[in-house]
């Protein structure tokens, strides 16, 4: 039985519950962590961060950056992007969408020498009028979370969770989604934090794996 397992750890400084005091804790208990486990399990773990917390890291901690870039083209990890600032898109005018995206790939070529190719939707709301942004930005995929979309659409089957599939806007642009499920990193997190036991957490992960299924384990916060 051959199931493919990955990761994406979202990163995000300007996290609410963050005091700027505590920022530099955060970098070494939940960022550096993030780098060795990448250096231990090359091409597991991918890493989306905004432009903005790259630019504080970067301030505060360069050896992490320097760390995080090298590991990125060694093709151990891989950068999804998100833009400057985790806005939520469809709550913004256009113009919004467009710079921020535009921002964040020039932060990303500045610090990073690199332009992801995948997309994490910001908050994981979306709205069809963000294709065409995200193609503008020369993002090739997105990941948005499975569980609210199938909520509103009953008759799809359940089995499409664990395969890309493509998403249309008004235009019929098109875009290539990978699904991130809430559920699946809430459990995770239920075992990180000693809620449920490894064996509870595995048994629920095997209930999920079968021939050919793409299974996105964690697409949550980092400094949870």
């Amino acid at each position: 039985m051959h199931t493919s397992i990955h990761s994406v750890f979202h990163l995000n400084i300007a996290y609410s519950s963050i005091a700027e005091k505590d920022i530099p804790t955060i970098i070494e208990n939940c960022y550096w962590p993030l780098l060795r486990l990448i250096e231990r399990f090359p091409k597991a773990i991918s890493i989306e961060v905004t432009g903005y917390t790259l630019e504080i890291i970067q301030k505060l901690d360069p050896k992490w950056t320097e760390k995080l870039k090298e590991l990125i083209h060694k093709g151990y990890c891989e950068l999804i992007g998100s833009g400057y600032s985790q806005i939520i898109g469809p709550l913004v005018p256009a113009e919004v969408n467009e710079k921020n995206l535009k921002f964040g790939n020039e932060v990303y070529l500045s610090i990073l020498n690199v332009k992801p190719e995948i997309v994490f939707v910001n908050e994981q709301v979306y709205g069809p009028g963000l294709i065409a942004h995200y193609q503008n930005a020369g993002y090739k995929a997105m990941i948005m979370e499975w569980n609210n979309p199938a909520h509103f659409h009953p008759e799809w089957d359940s089995n499409l969770s664990y395969y890309p599939q493509i998403v249309l806007d008004q235009g019929n642009k098109e875009m290539p989604v990978l699904w991130n499920n809430s559920t699946h990193f809430q459990r995770f997190q239920r075992y990180i934090h000693n809620d449920i036991s490894l064996e509870d957490y595995w048994s629920y992960l095997e209930g999920h794996m079968g021939e050919g299924n793409f299974i996105l384990f964690y697409g949550s916060d980092a400094e949870i």
